[in-house]
């Protein structure tokens, strides 16, 4: 992200492929969508060869968002009301989906990480891999564990994780990071695996003679603590909630996943 970019998250996009799994998200994004004062967009594509049942797809979006628009308003004055938008395109879904990004400038895709439709046989985490890989905005995965799904489940993000090194792609998330949480009134855990030289031995590297490999881990992991400390001083003086943890380890996706079972 940009030096001075300024972060906005008013047109949520909510894809759909028909199934009980997709529809999960939808709880997010009204509740996301409502704490942000953003305007929801909802999407379902349908295929070439289903469009015979173009009029299927439309009753099934409109049903959605009708019921979407009703959740948003109870409480709120109705001038308040975040709108909900619905669309049916007829096309392939990651090209759709990522078309309609750029033409709507949608801010944030709301998703579940796999579905199964229930139009047509589709593996929705492939569409949420390549829309999270090649949209070029902040996506939220939504990772469905029971195939039971609460559509009034109140969701309330209270605590962000936000896995770091001190690459210019992962410092890119900072300025989103920092303001969704703002935005939410949430903390946020800052996160850092500095890679041990140990890991490097496994690939025949690491060994050598005369060299104290303790010390090149105490003093990576120094560098990461440091770099660490200057982001969560620049989010604090944001006036957001925030701590950080830095560990030495082999694996980051393990180590991620370890750090997101203790801040839950």
């Amino acid at each position: 992200a940009k030096k001075g970019l300024r972060i906005m998250f008013e047109r949520i996009l909510l894809p759909l492929d028909g199934s009980q799994l997709a529809e999960a998200a939808i709880p997010y994004a009204r509740d996301i969508a409502n704490q942000l004062d953003a305007e929801v967009y909802m999407l379902n594509v349908c295929t070439q060869e289903h469009q015979n049942n173009l009029h299927m797809h439309q009753i099934y979006v409109n049903y959605l968002a009708d019921d979407l628009q009703n959740a948003m308003a109870l409480g709120k004055d109705p001038s308040e009301i975040s709108k909900v938008q619905r669309d049916v395109i007829v096309g392939e879904a990651e090209k759709i989906i990522l078309n309609f990004i750029a033409e709507k400038n949608i801010s944030l895709v709301v998703m579940t990480s796999h579905g199964t439709s229930g139009f047509r046989s589709s593996n929705m985490g492939n569409v949420a891999d390549k829309i999270l890989r090649e949209s070029g905005i902040p996506s939220l995965l939504i990772r469905v564990k029971e195939d039971v799904v609460e559509p009034f489940k109140r969701i309330s993000i209270k605590k962000i994780l936000m896995p770091l090194d001190d690459s210019e792609a992962s410092k890119a998330s900072i300025p989103y990071g920092k303001e969704l949480a703002r935005r939410l009134k949430a903390s946020v855990t800052l996160f850092s695996m500095a890679q041990t030289v140990y890991a490097q031995s496994l690939d025949g590297v690491g060994a050598g003679i005369g060299i104290n490999w303790d010390n090149v881990d105490a003093a990576t992991l120094n560098h990461s603590q440091a770099f660490m400390a200057e982001i969560e001083q620049e989010i604090k003086d944001a006036g957001i909630e925030v701590d950080s943890q830095t560990v030495i380890g082999m694996d980051a996706a393990y180590e991620i996943l370890e750090m997101e079972k203790k801040v839950k």
